[in-house]
């Protein structure tokens, strides 16, 4: 993702189709990043959550924690031959409550940047009582 010099940029694009959560469950974000660039902010995606609860519609914004923070988990690409890399492999948990929710994740790039996202991938796990 590349921002002009002008504007920050910030996309937006819908995750999964309506998925049903019958408990309280984490939902555990696993993505890869590697910015151009070591002197700007790399933003953790956000996630968003389109939700029919008790016969209410809401869009809300999750509450991620980063895991694991002091280790560095980096998964290396091969390209039999071409330059690889080592893409920095991060982790974040948050909290979704019970009912039918459309996730949708949100990527932010400061304007004159541009970072290379890969390997997003999302996973759900009940909450024990």
């Amino acid at each position: 993702i590349k921002a002009n010099y002008r504007n920050n940029l910030v996309l937006r694009s819908r995750l999964s189709k309506n998925i049903k959560i019958k408990k309280t469950s984490l939902i555990i974000l696993v993505w890869s990043a590697i910015k151009t660039n070591n002197n700007h902010i790399l933003y953790d995606p956000i996630l968003t959550t389109r939700s029919k609860n008790f016969q209410q519609n809401k869009e809300l914004q999750m509450t991620m924690g980063k895991m694991n923070w002091g280790i560095n988990l980096r998964l290396r690409e091969n390209n039999k031959g071409l330059v690889s890399h080592e893409w920095p492999t991060f982790v974040s948990i948050g909290l979704l409550p019970a009912g039918s929710h459309s996730l949708n994740l949100i990527l932010k790039v400061d304007k004159g940047h541009d970072v290379l996202f890969d390997n997003f991938r999302a996973y759900t796990s009940e909450v024990l009582d």
